[in-house]
């Protein structure tokens, strides 16, 4: 049997691959959306202080940093089977986060799973970026997107009934080991048959200073917008439970209907910058995202919170998906997994910066609701930002 060549389009890894990472993409976002979900619960039950709370989500979106440097030391066993040993990690530490009796026990086990989820989101994009060509890849990394929403309507429809339940909001976090059984299981049929991408040497050029600077600009501006946007999302429940008076089966029924319905967003994006390029669509929701956000943090009715929610999930899905991907494609053959650690730091590191930047303005407002709402102007001024460069420059166009 010949080498797999530097063309990625056969038939085989099309058919393989995708299931593998969709399955880890539907645990990845049930895992994410855990500790926003049952804040209040685990806030009351572990006793930790509202003050706290800003700084404690920071601080488990900041573990996230460590999974750039993750993902170069996990090069060495393979993407594929590096992919299969996160999965198994992050599930297991998300079981262990539900046994916790501190607060320290806790965050402890969170920043486990959040470091082992996010190098699992990146290890995703090298796969898809280096599997398949230019003109096909935005609609299949969109089409995994939308499969992992799955795994958070999963989490929203179980939170009313799991909540009740002797277990409370722990059932919900031992939930989480489930993709560690499966991965036991099926971990030889996919180690045999997915074929692992080539990499192409690096080869000197010119480009390669573009390429560079592309991703400096890439990352600052997707950094930028996550600090705005990342809180926000991380909020919602307890602004809708704390703020809006709306009890846990109100909640969980309408950001579940939101989060369906927002399964698409990756897939139309996809599709549609595989159509007309990445630049518009990455432009337009980089506009929608601040303004639908601080819409929804001034609204209460199911209507305008739903409304405001499903195109802030539009948004904030399409950026990250297609974001990450234009910076994996940057690199080009050969420095996939370093351009891809890079720019998916910054989202990472935006994201934990927001959240600590929260809880500073909360700690001089006195109120989440008015922190978040300044929030809203970095993201403002990412769009901003966003625009003068793509107007200026190639930047968000298609770089590989």
């Amino acid at each position: 049997m010949p080498a797999a060549s530097a063309t990625p389009a056969t038939p085989r890894p099309d058919r393989l691959l995708l299931p593998l990472v969709a399955v880890a993409g539907v645990f990845d976002q049930y895992d994410t959306i855990l500790l926003s979900l049952l804040l209040p619960h685990v806030q009351r039950d572990l006793g930790i202080p509202d003050a706290f709370l800003g700084p404690l989500g920071g601080l488990v979106r900041g573990a996230s940093l460590l999974a750039p440097f993750c993902l170069l030391a996990l090069r060495r066993l393979g993407v594929r089977q590096a992919l299969l040993w996160t999965v198994g990690g992050f599930s297991i530490s998300t079981a262990v986060a539900g046994g916790a009796v501190t607060v320290f026990e806790f965050a402890a086990a969170q920043l486990v799973t959040r470091v082992l989820v996010a190098v699992e989101g990146l290890l995703t994009m090298v796969l898809l970026v280096d599997a398949y060509p230019v003109d096909g890849r935005g609609r299949r990394v969109g089409l995994i997107g939308a499969l992992g929403t799955i795994g958070t309507v999963v989490a929203y429809l179980a939170y009313p009934y799991l909540i009740s339940t002797p277990l409370g909001w722990r059932g919900m976090y031992f939930l989480g080991v489930v993709p560690a059984i499966a991965v036991f299981v099926l971990r030889r049929r996919w180690l045999s048959h997915v074929v692992e991408p080539s990499q192409a040497s690096k080869a000197r050029s010119p480009e390669r200073t573009e390429r560079a600077r592309r991703m400096i600009i890439v990352a600052v501006i997707l950094g930028t917008w996550a600090a705005s946007l990342s809180p926000a999302l991380f909020f919602v429940p307890k602004y809708l439970h704390d703020e809006a008076g709306w009890d846990p089966k109100r909640i969980g029924l309408i950001v579940a209907t939101v989060t369906l319905l927002s399964a698409p967003a990756t897939l139309v994006g996809g599709w549609l910058s595989d159509r007309i390029g990445r630049r518009p669509i990455l432009l337009a929701m980089f506009a929608l995202g601040p303004l639908s956000a601080g819409a929804l943090f001034a609204s209460s009715s199911d209507v305008a919170v739903g409304a405001a929610g499903l195109a802030m999930g539009w948004s904030l899905g399409i950026v990250n998906a297609l974001g990450i991907m234009y910076g994996a494609e940057i690199g080009g053959q050969g420095s996939r997994t370093t351009s891809t650690a890079i720019v998916g730091g910054a989202w990472i590191g935006g994201g934990a910066a927001g959240l600590v930047l929260e809880g500073l303005l909360f700690t001089w407002s006195g109120s989440h609701h008015a922190a978040l709402l300044w929030l809203m102007t970095l993201g403002v001024a990412a769009t901003f930002a966003a625009f003068a460069f793509s107007w200026r420059t190639t930047l968000f166009g298609r770089a590989d």
